[in-house]
């Protein structure tokens, strides 16, 4: 099989390839983006937006959608103990305060340890739009961090289309395929695409991480009908299936310790019908509505052993009596939950071009999340006692103990129902001014009936508990830019974030990676006021874009330690309130001899402020004050073909953690670092079409963690190839 992987990918490179993605926001003249919810040129857009282009893309080697995003400044990515599981934080908050969309649609999570999951191919994706910053009104629930909108791959405008790409990555003995066809004949527009990651496990620092190899297969497409050139009527479907295996590097007291998702995809249909142009004022209809269903089943196995000896002297009247004695206890649990959530949504949204001056957007929605989940959890004993008597007494006991200790099955079930509906206008004001202001109302409602059994040593018990919330939230925003420069734009941004509890938050408990956490029923919802200045501008050599934003939050949700045994013990509950304040930095320069210097750089501090005597406001929150990336590209055209290198760094702070386990303050501390890395792409042919792409990342084999549960990537290679007819 890999001999055939490899014939196939020397047979691309002959006449095709990629560049590994960096989300450079260098050509930005003239790039529309929908961050207001309609395509803007992106210099009149008020809020901070970071775009990874169809260019990009294609010039990349990644496997996952967060890949693409590691290097877009804000923005960490967690790898959560596996290549193929990618959570994305944007300005400090963590994955479930970032919407994770696809096609302005949502990916619902309701159990998950780490967040909204990526469940799609980079293969199926044209553009992928960073929303940073609280965007409640626009996009409701979950963007308190920040919106990351994938746009899938539509049709081509001519009859036929045809792309394919091969690459492999050493990172993982990683091999990855993908192809598609696309285009329009007699207003049928059409899409079909593939593709398929298989990969090794992970290669770190002088070592191969056991568990962590991975598969994903996807499936894409389309089918459209322009009924005229008002009127379009389509439906789209994707599907996404991976088989997940994660670890932790560092097991720590423990014997073994593994999680396996043999299953986690996503499934989706929709239908759509889009309308334009119908009135002088009624510029755009678009109607959707879709069903979509995420699956996982998850098993998590630990094992840990206990061994203690002691010695006792008895001394008696008649002579002593030495006795030894040796205990070994082991334990062993595993968890096991398959989850399914069933979305069903409609959703409208309207354009309206009010005179010369005002563009009125209005749009409403429902969305409802069934969420059901058999969770199980076994646990068993094994002991051994040994006991050695010698002197006036000789004696040897041997004894083995082993029996369950825990057996409890639970079903839990519940939904959440929201409800919304928006208004944003955009209003071009004099001396080259354009306001963007809007609100949103959203009503969520959620509920849950939980039913568990629990078999241990103290007998048969029985619970049932039932829960139901609501919360209702008005949010609104205002944005400014001025372009009075050539190439200039100084924006300004207020916005309010919303956010209400998912159902594992308020109701279900979660054993997995050897915690439980418990829900809370009585959690507020968080709420968030973000300010953002800044000042973008793009000419033909200088591109700069620096932003200086400031969030504070309300009833921020983060977990509380309470017993650590052998599962930590954790539940929800509210903070007081959190505060994060930075600085974004992205620059770059084209000289004339093709080599263009660049940097990103993000400054970051976030704290939080606790009701808890014990910890109070701490600025040990897991939030690096730094992430750069500083680089020199080079491109050259040489006849019918173009050379690209890019030589770059990238660099990370130290981070702290700080919490409270058993009403004591513990601090976990997680080391800096930076990387070499280089990277050439060559693409030919007469609209270089065909591209190929190798690199070398990690060069001098850094060891280094973006979290704490296993480290990048060591020194690797990587080689793409691509060809588009």
């Amino acid at each position: 099989m890999r001999k055939t992987k490899l014939a196939l990918a020397c047979t691309l490179i002959l006449t095709s390839a990629l560049s590994k993605a960096y989300s450079e926001e260098v050509k930005t003249k003239g790039i529309e983006v929908t961050a207001t919810r309609v395509e803007r040129d992106l210099l009149q857009v008020p809020v901070s937006v970071s775009v990874v282009s169809e260019k990009q893309i294609k010039k990349s080697g990644a496997s996952t959608i967060g890949d693409l995003l590691k290097d877009v400044p804000g923005v960490e990515v967690n790898n959560d103990g596996s290549q193929g599981l990618k959570r994305i934080g944007i300005r400090g908050e963590d994955a479930y305060r970032t919407l994770v969309l696809v096609d302005g649609q949502k990916i619902s999570e309701h159990k998950s340890m780490s967040g909204t999951p990526m469940l799609i191919d980079p293969a199926s994706v044209e553009r992928i739009e960073v929303i940073k910053g609280p965007n409640s009104v626009l996009y409701g629930s979950d963007a308190i961090g920040g919106v990351i909108n994938i746009i899938t791959k539509k049709n081509a405008d001519k009859p036929f289309t045809a792309d394919i790409a091969a690459g492999y990555d050493g990172s993982g003995d990683a091999w990855r395929e993908s192809a598609g066809v696309s285009g329009k004949v007699s207003g049928v527009g059409y899409r079909l695409g593939v593709a398929n990651v298989e990969a090794g496990n992970l290669r770190v620092p002088h070592k191969v991480i056991e568990g962590t190899s991975y598969r994903q297969k996807s499936f894409d497409g389309l089918l459209s009908y322009d009924f005229s050139d008002k009127v379009t009527l389509g439906v789209n479907g994707e599907y996404f299936d991976s088989d997940i295996n994660s670890t932790t590097e560092d097991t720590g007291s423990y014997d073994d310790f593994g999680v396996e998702i043999p299953v986690w995809k996503r499934s989706k249909v929709n239908m759509f019908a889009e309308l334009k142009n119908l009135t002088d004022t009624l510029a755009r209809v678009r109607v959707d509505a879709y069903h979509q269903i995420n699956q996982k089943i998850m098993v998590n196995r630990i094992k840990q052993s206990e061994s203690s000896s002691s010695t006792t002297v008895k001394t008696t009247p008649i002579g002593s009596i030495t006795t030894q004695k040796e205990l070994l206890t082991s334990m062993s649990v595993n968890s096991g939950a398959k989850n399914t959530i069933l979305t069903n949504a409609a959703t409208a949204q309207t354009e309206w071009t009010l005179g010369d001056s005002n563009y009125l957007i209005a749009g409403a929605g429902v969305e409802n999340d069934s969420f059901t989940s058999e969770t199980t959890t076994k646990g068993h004993m094994d002991m051994t006692v040994d006991v050695k008597m010698s002197g006036m007494v000789n004696q040897n006991v041997h004894q083995n103990v082993s029996q369950d200790v825990v057996n409890n099955r639970g079903i839990l079930s519940g939904g959440q129902k929201t409800i919304y509906g928006f208004l944003s206008n955009e209003t071009q004001l004099p001396f080259d001014l354009v306001a963007n202001y809007g609100l949103r109302y959203t009503k969520v409602k959620s509920n849950a009936d939980t039913n568990l059994k629990v078999n241990n040593l103290n007998g048969l018990i029985t619970s049932s508990e039932t829960g139901d919330s609501t919360n209702n939230r008005t949010v609104f925003n205002a944005g400014l830019v001025w372009n009075g420069l050539e190439d200039t734009a100084v924006r300004f941004n207020f916005g309010q974030g919303f956010r209400s509890p998912i159902l594992q938050e308020r109701y279900f408990s979660t054993s997995m990676g050897g915690a439980t956490v418990y829900g809370n029923p009585d959690l507020k919802a968080e709420t968030s006021n973000s300010y953002e200045l800044g000042i973008r501008h793009a000419s033909d050599k200088f591109f700069a874009d620096v932003s200086a934003f400031l969030t504070k939050s309300k009833n921020f949700i983060a977990t509380k330690e309470t017993v650590s045994n052998l599962q930590a013990l954790r539940q929800y509950y509210n903070v007081a309130s959190a505060k994060t304040f930075g600085l974004e930095t992205v620059l770059s320069y084209d000289f004339e001899t093709g080599i263009t210097p660049y940097t990103s750089i993000t400054y970051m501090r976030r704290r939080f402020d606790n009701d808890s005597s014990i910890l109070g406001s701490t600025y040990d929150t897991n939030t690096p004050k730094l992430i750069t990336r500083l680089g020199l590209r080079y491109e050259h055209d040489f006849g019918n073909w173009t050379l690209n290198t890019d030589a770059y760094a990238r660099s990370q702070s130290a981070r702290n953690y700080t919490k409270v386990v058993e009403d004591a303050v513990a601090t976990t501390h997680q080391g800096g670092f930076t990387t070499g890395n280089f990277e050439v792409s060559g693409s030919f042919g007469e609209k270089r079409q065909y591209v190929v792409t190798a690199g070398w990342l990690n060069i001098f084999n850094k060891r280094y963690y973006t979290t704490d549960a296993i480290a990048e990537p060591g020194s690797h290679g990587f080689v793409t190839v691509s060809a588009k007819f």
